[in-house]
């Protein structure tokens, strides 16, 4: 829990954070919606660990990123099978998916000194609103958003900036929690501070490779930085 000194530091700081692969572990509910499309349109299947790959930059990318290399899709096909995926994950979009262990604890922790959160995903806004209330309907966030026409995917910074101003806070004292280098560039063009994550889909040398400085390994050294920065 967090002690009287901690308290001191918790103004400090507003906090935007990524879902997948920070939040929560998604990866069995996005295999298992894409391997039910797949298998019934003769694609092959993978492994939920195989999703790390794909996931990251919008349900699109990830399509286009799982199939074979020989597929050759025409627009039409993918916009249907996005549709299928789309259809199949609305269905049950959190049956398989769990926080991550700690996660709940710290959000829990965090609201009870008025810090201002809010999350920022590529995922589908259908999707990500119905998922973030799932698991953490009385934490509240500032603003809980997803892919939209509103703004374009991290990491593009507009979406963020917009999160900011929301937040009435300074990009400069704004911590952008994330598990890849996306939420790294995003952090980077929005002027914020970046803190990646390493128990998400991206392993600490992918990390490290794309630039990001700031690699937390656990729930505890999150909580330890967002309260003494």
């Amino acid at each position: 829990m967090i002690t009287t000194t901690d308290r001191d530091n918790s103004h400090r700081t507003a906090l935007i954070f990524d879902m997948d692969g920070t939040l929560l572990d998604t990866l069995p509910d996005i295999a298992r919606s894409f391997n039910t499309v797949f298998r019934k349109n003769g694609f092959p299947e993978y492994e939920p660990e195989d999703y790390k790959v794909f996931v990251g930059s919008g349900l699109r990318n990830a399509l286009i990123s799982a199939l074979p290399d020989d597929a050759r899709l025409s627009g039409d096909v993918l916009q249907l099978l996005l549709r299928q995926i789309m259809d199949e994950y609305s269905r049950d979009p959190a049956g398989l998916t769990k926080p991550y262990d700690g996660i709940s604890e710290l959000l829990h922790d965090l609201a009870e000194f008025d810090i201002k959160m809010a999350v920022l995903s590529n995922k589908a806004h259908e999707l990500t609103l119905p998922i973030v209330k799932n698991f953490f309907s009385d934490i509240p966030f500032v603003e809980i958003m997803g892919k939209s026409e509103r703004f374009p995917l991290k990491p593009s910074p507009e979406s963020a900036q917009y999160i900011i101003e929301q937040m009435r806070c300074n990009p400069q004292n704004t911590l952008m929690i994330g598990d890849s280098a996306v939420d790294f560039h995003t952090a980077q063009q929005a002027g914020m501070i970046s803190v990646s994550v390493s128990w998400g889909f991206n392993s600490i040398e992918k990390l490290q490779k794309a630039g990001c400085q700031l690699v937390v390994n656990s729930v505890e050294e999150l909580r330890e930085f967002i309260l003494t920065s």
